[in-house]
């Protein structure tokens, strides 16, 4: 009675296999070497697979970064694909949740609190200001002008479909109907 030789590609469902009725240290050289190269080409699939998943779940964490939250998977999947392909996203669009709108938002509230604060204490009770208040005044206005540069490329929330509106020229449009002519005032020097 000839045993057949059994290959590492043969054994299929590991220790539960019939293959492993012989525990490895009674196994002869030739054997345990067969039964050993299975098993690490098992670990390296297991872990290649593991790897696998964790690249999916960068690229998913990286397509979240670029299109903001999970407010976009709702989106059209195809208008999105065709803002990315146009570098719309990249290149001319700010998305709500983006790091540098975070950021340029607690910017503006700091300033919004000094306007309404310290101006109409400069106006009611200092006569003249000195250079360095005049300065920090102009920077003041120059910030509230980029401002509405910056608005004008900000992605904005449909706050109807809680999608995030991608459309540049809406975008435009609503900015010009809500809040332009209040931020046009606002950097107007005084």
């Amino acid at each position: 009675m000839t045993k057949k030789k059994v290959e590492p590609d043969d054994y299929s469902e590991g220790e539960s296999g019939t293959e492993f009725d012989v525990r490895l240290r009674d196994l002869k050289p030739q054997a345990k070497l067969h039964r050993l190269m299975f098993f690490w080409k098992k670990a390296y699939k297991r872990a290649k697979g593991g790897a696998l998943v964790v690249q999916l779940f960068m690229d998913i964490h990286k397509e979240v970064l670029k299109y903001g939250t999970t407010k976009n998977l709702m989106a059209d999947a195809k208008e999105l694909q065709v803002h990315a392909r146009k570098g719309g996203l990249g290149n001319c669009l700010i998305l709500p949740e983006s790091k540098f709108k975070t950021i340029w938002n607690m910017i503006i509230i700091v300033l919004l609190i000094y306007t309404g604060s310290y101006v109409p204490y400069k106006i009611a009770f200092i006569d003249e200001d000195t250079k360095g208040v005049q300065y920090f005044e102009y920077l003041v206005d120059i910030l509230f002008f980029f401002d509405i540069i910056i608005n004008f490329f900000s992605a904005t929330e449909d706050p109807i479909t809680g999608q995030i509106i991608l459309d540049h020229r809406k975008l435009v449009i609503n900015y010009m109907r809500g809040w332009f002519s209040f931020d046009v005032l606002a950097c107007i020097p005084f």
